[in-house]
């Protein structure tokens, strides 16, 4: 006896068009809603926590991470990459071998003698930035 064929309906056709970007942008929002924002940092003979909106830069220095918050604070990394593992929703950038910046923070850029940058961030700290950095930053500052 024959059976009657099944139908079949591409579920690419049979749902409704999918919006892309809204998609990409909804889950940009749940990542950045499940990503970490506060991190330990050494206060004495204890921890505290510091939120990482408060940091405008890290630099490494003998195997030790500090954050810099208005002030600078020991954390438990050891290397910069692992602050960038830590945050990896966070658009740091490597402004020397030991700083790691969020550009965010900049508050002016000033072009010096050989290809290099100084920046301008809160608090009123200048870091410099090396020559090879320079292009990169300037893009993510909307400066090219």
């Amino acid at each position: 006896m024959l059976q009657p064929l099944a139908i079949r309906h591409d579920p690419i056709q049979s749902s409704p068009a999918l919006d892309l970007a809204a998609a990409l942008d909804l889950l940009k929002q749940v990542l950045e809603r499940n990503a970490p924002t506060r991190f330990p940092v050494k206060a004495g003979e204890g921890w505290v926590f510091l939120d990482l909106k408060k940091v405008t830069h890290f630099e490494v220095s003998r195997e030790v991470v500090y954050a810099w918050a208005g002030q600078k604070f020991r954390t438990s990394w050891t290397r910069l990459i692992e602050v960038e593992a830590a945050f990896p929703h966070e658009p740091f950038q490597r402004i020397q071998r030991h700083l790691l910046l969020r550009p965010d923070v900049v508050l002016g850029l000033k072009m010096t003698e050989g290809g290099r940058a100084e920046v301008r961030i809160a608090g009123g700290m200048d870091l410099e930035v090396t020559r090879g950095a320079v292009p990169k930053l300037k893009q993510s500052l909307g400066l090219t």
